[in-house]
């Protein structure tokens, strides 16, 4: 499989054009596994659009040599990175979430404003669970305690 970081010289050699792609992928600020990722997925997105003009036939062929297929081109599969600013920026839309819920925006009512705080809690699990277990764990307990309120809620 094409991987588009091993696999750079080979790409830049045809595509000069994605330099400022790789330039992005290199210099992403503050969270940069998900910015990295994001521009990772602009540069596979811009790859296949090239890749897929008749004029490149030859260089589709070339890179995708072999039983590869361009549903196989994707970004280098990476694992996760912890990272604080995203596990604080989860918590915190969980928190507004969570405080819509109270004012009244529930499920009942066909709001997913509470969904979106349990998946937020999730996402904030995720982030924190390689740098921080015990915080991860308590993140954890506090979406399964409201899963629960959730389910007791609803049995009545």
């Amino acid at each position: 499989m094409l991987n588009i970081q091993k696999d750079k010289e080979a790409i830049l050699e045809k595509f000069p054009q994605f330099e400022s792609f790789y330039h992005d992928i290199e210099k992403a600020p503050s969270c940069k596994s998900c910015l990295r990722r994001k521009h990772e997925r602009m540069l596979v997105k811009a790859l296949r659009e090239e890749l897929s003009k008749p004029e490149n036939a030859e260089l589709r062929s070339a890179f995708m040599s072999g039983n590869i297929s361009m549903a196989k081109f994707t970004p280098e599969s990476v694992d996760r990175e912890s990272c604080m600013f995203c596990f604080e920026k989860h918590m915190a839309k969980a928190l507004v979430l969570l405080k819509e819920v109270e004012a009244g925006y529930t499920p009942d009512k066909g709001y997913p404003h509470l969904w979106l705080a349990l998946g937020n809690l999730s996402e904030a699990e995720d982030e924190i669970i390689k740098e921080d277990k015990e915080m991860a764990q308590r993140v954890r307990q506090l979406r399964r305690k409201i899963t629960m309120e959730i389910s007791i809620a609803t049995d009545d």
